[in-house]
């Protein structure tokens, strides 16, 4: 994951793509600054309690993101 705005100029982000080059296996590479994750909003919350067939396109949209975070974590000590 990289979080920082400095883009090149960036040690961690250094640090980070040789982790990535040299890592042996599956790599899940977020870039926080291109891509920030929103916060939690009450669409999202509220989509967990909802059946997805009621779920609002807000909802649904904050759901998928949930549901694609959840599936990266379990893989990222794998």
């Amino acid at each position: 994951m990289d979080a920082s705005s400095l883009s090149e100029a960036s040690i961690s982000r250094k640090v980070a793509q040789s982790f990535r080059a040299e890592w042996q296996g599956p790599v899940v590479h977020r870039d926080l600054a291109v891509s920030p994750v929103p916060h939690l909003s009450a669409a999202g919350i509220s989509a967990r309690i909802t059946d997805p067939a009621q779920h609002t396109p807000q909802q649904a949209e904050a759901a998928k993101l949930q549901d694609e975070l959840i599936d990266e974590f379990p893989g990222a000590g794998a």
